[in-house]
C-alpha cells in the first residue's frame, strides 16, 4: 500500500503545530520528523508534544528522520527513544559522512559495525533502521548501498530511495530498480541540479517510478520533500498531484486512458474445466503455469535438486497444467550446460518428475516442451549459434559473423527424427503431451522467417513451414495415434521484428504486426494435430517488453507496459476466434498483479482466449493458481515485474526471483548480476 507523507525538515521555519495543520488541510495523514529541529535527539518533552498533536488530527509518523551519522561516535540511545515516543517502524539514518570512493577501509569497518549495533538495537524495539539514499555517504550509489546492506547483513536494515537531481530519468531507474527488495520509504521531489520545480513537472517520471513500489508489500509512505520556495501553497498543490498519481493503479489507467484490455470482478469462469479440442484431454481450471526455463539441470540434462524444488513449488500451487520449461532435444541445441535435455541415458529421470509433479498436483496435466535453440544454442557456456539464414537485426545483437555458415537441409531433416524420439521418451516417461516449441526465434521458429533461404526449408510458406508441420504430424501418426495425449506448442504469433527480418510482421507498419500467415499456419497446425498453444509474441533477446510487459528491466520499454498487455490479449482474441479447434492460452497477464485474473476471467467470457498462464507470477508466487481459485490473492507474494529472473538467466545463473524466493535466488542475483 502507498502513502502520501511530508517529511517535516521541509519546512524547518514552521512549528510542528503548523506543519500538523498544513498536512490536515492537504489530506496528508504521514509525517516523518526531523530529529535536527523539530524532535531533536534526546528531546523526550518535544517527541510527546509532536505525537499527541498527530494522534489528535489523526497523523501517523511512518519513521523519525533523525539524521543519526552511523560510525561517528554518536549516541544512538537518545535517537531510539525519540523514536519510540513517536511510535515509528523505522529510523532513518546516514551512513557516514563520505562517499563510497572517499571512505577508508577503517571507515567503512566503523560504520558497518555501527550500523549493526543499531539495527540491533532498533530490532529489540520493534523497528527497522533505514540508509537514506544519499550523496557524500555510504549509499550514494545504488550500488554501493546494495553492497552495504549485505556486508550488515541485517533483516532490520532497509533502505529508502529518492532520485539523484544530478542523474537522468534512466540511471534513476536502474537505481530504483536495484534497490527494491530494501526498500522502506521514499523521498519525493521534482529537482534538476539545484532547480527545484513543481512535482507536476516531472509526474511522468513519478508515475514509471511509483508501478514497481505499488507492488511490494507492506506500506510504503512517499514523502514530499523540499517543495519549490518552501512555500506551503506549493506543497499543496503538489499534494494534490501525489495523491492522482497513487491512484494510477493498472485498472484506473486501463479505464482512464481506453486500453481494450477487459476486466471483470466475477472470475468464477477459471474455476471451470477446460476441454482441449478433439484431444480427449481437459484441464480441471484455466489457470496454468507457461515453460520457465530455470537453467538448473544436471550436466547431463537431467533435472537437479534445485529444478525438482522448482517444479514441487509449481505442482503444489494448484494449477491446472505445470508445463515443463524448454527441453532441448540434441547436446548442441541447449541454450547453456545446465538446459534441460532429454535422451534415452537419463529418461529415467524424467520418468520421476512427471510422476513426481502428477502426485503432488494431484492430477495436474504435465506438458514437455521440446526444442531445438537455435542461433541462441551455447551448450558449453559459449555461443555456438545453428542459424538457419543471416538476420542482420540479430547477427548485429549476438555477434554473429556475416559469413558464419548457416544449418544445412540435411541437419534440419535428421532433426525431425530427434524430436519425434524425444517425443517417444515424453510419452513413455508419462507426460500428458509434448509442446513442439515455435517462438522466441528459436530455430523452428526462425525458419518461419526464412524468405531468403534457399532449398527445401527456406523461401516459400511451404517450405518456411515444413520443419515444424512435418514434426507435428510425425508425433500425431507415430507418438500419439490415440486420443488423451496433447499435442502442443508455445508458438510466437508474430516476432516484432519488421517484415522483412521476421514472421507476422505488417509490411505497412515496422513496429506492428499482421497475422494473415500466422492464421494460415495455425489452421494447418490444428490440420496437423495441435489442439493446444500458449501464445507469445516478440523475441526475449531482442525485444523483451512485446512478450514480458514489465516495470523495471534492461532498458526503458517504448511503450507503456499496458500497451504490451493490450497487444498481447488482442492478438490472442484474434487467433483463437479464428481457429476455434486450439485452445489458446494467453499470456502477458502478470503484469496486471491482482487485475490480472479479472481480465483474465473476462477474456473468456468473450471468447478471446480459452486460458491463461502465469510465468515470473509463478517463480515468485508459485501458489498463485490456488489463491485466485481460492479468493485469496496476496500481493506480498506476487511478482513485481523488475525484471530480475531475467536478469539473471542473461548473466548466466540459474533462474528464479530473488524478491519473492531470497534464500536461494538472492545470493545468485547478487553474484552475477551486481559483482560483475
Amino acid at each position: 500500500m502507498l502513502t502520501r507523507g511530508l517529511v517535516s525538515i521541509t519546512f524547518r521555519s514552521l512549528t510542528p503545530g503548523e506543519i500538523i495543520d498544513l498536512c490536515v488541510k492537504a489530506g496528508v495523514k504521514y509525517i516523518e520528523w526531523g530529529g535536527d529541529v523539530h524532535v531533536p535527539h534526546g528531546d523526550t518533552a518535544a517527541a510527546s508534544a509532536v505525537k499527541a498533536g498527530c494522534e489528535a488530527k489523526g497523523i501517523n509518523c511512518p519513521s523519525y528522520g533523525s539524521y543519526y551519522r552511523c560510525g561517528e561516535g554518536q549516541d544512538f540511545a537518545p535517537v531510539l527513544k525519540c523514536a519510540e515516543i513517536l511510535g515509528v517502524s523505522t529510523i532513518r539514518v546516514w551512513a557516514g559522512v563520505k562517499g563510497s570512493e572517499a571512505v577508508t577501509a577503517d571507515e567503512r569497518k566503523a560504520i558497518i559495525d555501527d550500523l549493526a549495533a543499531i539495527c540491533a538495537a532498533a530490532e529489540k524495539a520493534g523497528m527497522t533502521i533505514s540508509l537514506e539514499y544519499h550523496q557524500n555517504t555510504l549509499t550514494d550509489t545504488p550500488e554501493s548501498a546494495v553492497k552495504l546492506c549485505g556486508e550488515v547483513d541485517s533483516d532490520a536494515l532497509r533502505l529508502y530511495w529518492q532520485p539523484n537531481q544530478n542523474r537522468s530519468f534512466e540511471e534513476n531507474t536502474r537505481g530504483l530498480n536495484l534497490v527494491l527488495p530494501y526498500l522502506t520509504n521514499v523521498h519525493v521531489f521534482a529537482w534538476e541540479g539545484k532547480n527545484r520545480y513543481p512535482l507536476a513537472d516531472q509526474a511522468a517520471y513519478w508515475r514509471d517510478w511509483i508501478m514497481p513500489i505499488r507492488r511490494l508489500s507492506g506500506t510504503h509512505a512517499l514523502l514530499m520533500e523540499f517543495v519549490p520556495e518552501d512555500k506551503p501553497e506549493n506543497f499543496l498543490r503538489d499534494a494534490e498531484v501525489l495523491d492522482e498519481l497513487i491512484g494510477n493503479d493498472s485498472l484506473a489507467l486501463i479505464r482512464r486512458f481506453g486500453y481494450n484490455i477487459p476486466y471483470t470482478d466475477d472470475t468464477s469462469v477459471l474455476a471451470t474445466p477446460l476441454p482441449i479440442g478433439d484431444s480427449g484431454a481437459s484441464l480441471r481450471s484455466r489457470i496454468t503455469l507457461h515453460p520457465m526455463e530455470g537453467f538448473d539441470s544436471e550436466t547431463d540434462g537431467s533435472p537437479s535438486e534445485l529444478t525438482l524444488r522448482r517444479y514441487d513449488r509449481f505442482a503444489g500451487g494448484g494449477s491446472a497444467l505445470v508445463w515443463i520449461e524448454a527441453t532441448s532435444v540434441t547436446r548442441d541445441g541447449r541454450t547453456s550446460p545446465r538446459q534441460l535435455w532429454l535422451h534415452e541415458e537419463n529418461a529415467d529421470s524424467y520418468a520421476r518428475l512427471a510422476e513426481r509433479i502428477h502426485k503432488e498436483s494431484k492430477g495436474a496435466k504435465v506438458i514437455l516442451q521440446l526444442t531445438h535453440s537455435g542461433r541462441f544454442s551455447s551448450p558449453d557456456g559459449k555461443p555456438a549459434p545453428v542459424i538457419a539464414y543471416h538476420n542482420p537485426v540479430l547477427n548485429q545483437r549476438l555477434s554473429i559473423d556475416p559469413d558464419y555458415p548457416t544449418v544445412t537441409d540435411e541437419y534440419l531433416d535428421r532433426l525431425g527424427d530427434t524430436f519425434v524420439a524425444a517425443a517417444k521418451l515424453a510419452r513413455d516417461a508419462g507426460y500428458d503431451g509434448v509442446d513442439i516449441k515455435c517462438c522466441h526465434r528459436y530455430l523452428f521458429s526462425e525458419l518461419l522467417a526464412a524468405y531468403d533461404r534457399p532449398g527445401r526449408y527456406g523461401g516459400s510458406y511451404e517450405n518456411r513451414a515444413r520443419i515444424l508441420l512435418e514434426t507435428i504430424r510425425r508425433v500425431r501418426d507415430e507418438v500419439s495415434p490415440g486420443k488423451g495425449f496433447i499435442i502442443a506448442s508455445r508458438f510466437g504469433l508474430a516476432d516484432m521484428l519488421g517484415s522483412k527480418w521476421g514472421f507476422g510482421g505488417d509490411p505497412s507498419d515496422e513496429n506492428g504486426y499482421d497475422l494473415g500467415e500466422t492464421l494460415r499456419l495455425l489452421r494447418d497446425m490444428e490440420a496437423a494435430g495441435v489442439r493446444l498453444i500458449d501464445m507469445t509474441m516478440g523475441t526475449p533477446y531482442y525485444n523483451p517488453h512485446i512478450n514480458r510487459p514489465y516495470s523495471r528491466g534492461g532498458y526503458l520499454p517504448p511503450e507503456h507496459p499496458l500497451a504490451g498487455v493490450e497487444r498481447m490479449i488482442t492478438a490472442a482474441a484474434e487467433v483463437q476466434r479464428a481457429v476455434p479447434g486450439i485452445a489458446f492460452i494467453g499470456t502477458g497477464y502478470s503484469y496486471l498483479g491482482e487485475y490480472a485474473a479479472g481480465a483474465a476471467a473476462a477474456a473468456i467470457n468473450a471468447g478471446m482466449v480459452s486460458a491463461y498462464g502465469v510465468g515470473r507470477m509463478a517463480f515468485a508466487y508459485p501458489d498463485y493458481p490456488r489463491d485466485v481459485l481460492e479468493g485469496r490473492y496476496d500481493p506480498k507474494k506476487a511478482c513485481i515485474t523488475c525484471g530480475k529472473c531475467t536478469e539473471i538467466m542473461r548473466a548466466g545463473g540459474t533462474t528464479g526471483c530473488p524478491v519473492r524466493d531470497p534464500k536461494i535466488y538472492a545470493p545468485i542475483y547478487r553474484d552475477k548480476c551486481m559483482n560483475r
